[in-house]
């Protein structure tokens, strides 16, 4: 049995409620890819002093929801999905890039300032010991912050998107091949889904930490934390992933 084999399970009938799930499932889908490329500036520190990007978690849910159109016969679809979300990274990393750089109003301390002032009485204990000019300038001062977060490297766009790039074109064929392997029985959609990320994320980690971190001093320990989140988030999902596969089952039998 090869990966191009598709044979089984059949593409689901199109009904007006399928239509609206596939609808709710790639807002979503895209959602959580863009959100990853926002965060993924963030570095979470993790147990023996290894090191993971945050985003780890909003990338693995969304590639459940490739699995899950893909169990419930929207292959095409969810292959569809790929380029669309690859551009609507790149024209938010572009939108990002405008906010970074679009000069802050020098007025916004006064008019922060005032606006507390009248409010005074209702805000005790939130300036820490400042006076409320000294907390407003500390408040605007966060654009550092705000460039820090959202105003990603081009090192880390670059690698997040090849990334999922090459590991969602992985996945699909890979989830595929198993599907048709277990016979698409839905009590092993956990087995699939958990086989499958098994199978794309030591490429899809090596792809985004050598790309976007490669200078960074820790590397290896980097990539070992990275991998190692995936693989204990994937076990976890896993069994969610196979809750909402019966669930949608069961009320799809139930609507037939």
């Amino acid at each position: 049995m090869s990966l191009a084999d598709t044979d089984s399970p059949p593409a689901v009938h199109e009904t007006a409620g399928e239509e609206t799930l596939f609808a709710y499932v790639s807002c979503v889908y895209v959602g959580m890819i863009v959100a990853s490329f926002a965060g993924a500036s963030k570095v979470a520190g993790l147990p023996w002093g290894l090191k993971a990007s945050v985003t780890v978690i909003s990338f693995m849910i969304a590639q459940k929801l490739i699995d899950f159109l893909n169990e419930i016969g929207h292959r095409e679809r969810a292959a569809a999905l790929i380029n669309p979300t690859l551009l609507a990274s790149v024209v938010a990393a572009l939108i990002f890039y405008l906010s970074v750089h679009a000069p802050p109003d020098p007025h916004w301390n006064d008019l922060l300032g005032e606006r507390i002032a009248k409010r005074l009485p209702e805000m005790k204990g939130l300036f820490h010991g400042k006076t409320i000019a000294e907390w407003t300038r500390s408040v605007v001062h966060s654009q550092d912050g705000y460039e820090q977060v959202l105003g990603a490297t081009w090192r880390l766009l670059l690698g997040g998107n090849i990334a999922f790039y090459v590991s969602t074109r992985l996945r699909l064929p890979i989830y595929r091949y198993l599907q048709n392997a277990t016979g698409g029985r839905e009590s092993l959609a956990w087995l699939r889904t958990l086989l499958t990320d098994q199978s794309v994320y030591l490429v899809d980690t090596a792809l985004f930490v050598c790309i976007s971190f490669w200078d960074v001093p820790g590397l290896f320990r980097f990539f070992v934390g990275q991998h190692a989140a995936k693989v204990f988030l994937s076990f976890v999902l896993s069994g969610v992933y196979q809750l909402v596969v019966i669930a949608y089952r069961k009320r799809r039998t139930a609507a037939a």
